[in-house]
């Protein structure tokens, strides 16, 4: 994904953006004191374009999209990192 996508829900090569907080991706924002946040990122090589329309929450629109990709995905990346804002 290039720098400087613009927010919004629907974009203009055809991508959705949907988070948990709304049609945006927001990035880490854990706070500056506890313990470190970790953050998962699933990346999938699809053989073919899906389309699904945002549920009615994230996780509902997550489960619509893993449905949606069974059988057709040809490749997987899960990365994973630990972030805290600094003090």
């Amino acid at each position: 994904m290039p720098e400087g996508v613009p927010q919004g829900a629907d974009l203009k090569d055809g991508s959705r953006q949907v988070s948990a907080s709304g049609p945006v991706y927001r990035g880490p924002g854990a706070p500056a004191t506890g313990p470190m946040h970790h953050y998962t990122f699933e990346i999938f090589a699809l053989d073919t374009k899906i389309d699904v329309a945002p549920a009615a929450d994230a996780f509902e629109t997550r489960a619509n999209v893993m449905k949606a990709m069974q059988g057709h995905i040809i490749g997987r990346a899960v990365y994973m990192g630990l972030f805290r804002r600094p003090q």
